[in-house]
């Protein structure tokens, strides 16, 4: 279902853009917002304001400055970014230590993601409220 609905979002988002030359002209299309972000590092995995979107970082090391994205699919939607500047950041002396937090994090992301899973096939009703 998830990526059914990215690929619907993805391709409203490349309609909009049709013509299109800032993420503003985009956002008022699909009635989106534009967010800021004024600092992410290559190290980083979380993007403030949007969580956990690893694919969405490696993106955006990969692409030009100065020219609206591609729709890309993350975690928790379907993102369009512009690139104002570029300061060119060292890489990671121990990238295994980076790969292992990476990893740590998919793990926990998993475990979460799989308990909700199986709260809502199971149709649980939480009625502590009521002992409380």
């Amino acid at each position: 279902r998830r990526e059914k609905k990215a690929e619907e979002l993805r391709k409203k988002f490349e309609e909009a853009m049709n013509g299109s030359t800032t993420l503003a002209q985009v956002a008022e299309k699909v009635k989106a917002q534009v967010m800021d972000i004024p600092f992410l590092s290559f190290n980083s995995t979380n993007v403030p304001n949007i969580g956990t979107e690893p694919n969405l970082v490696g993106t955006i090391f990969g692409s030009e400055a100065k020219k609206l994205s591609e729709p890309v699919k993350g975690e928790n939607g379907v993102h369009v970014f512009w690139i104002e500047s570029r300061e060119e950041g060292k890489v990671p002396d121990k990238l295994d230590d980076v790969k292992m937090r990476l990893n740590s994090q998919v793990a926990n992301s998993v475990d979460m993601r799989a308990n909700e899973a199986i709260k809502k096939a199971a149709d649980i009703k939480d009625y502590r409220y009521k002992f409380y």
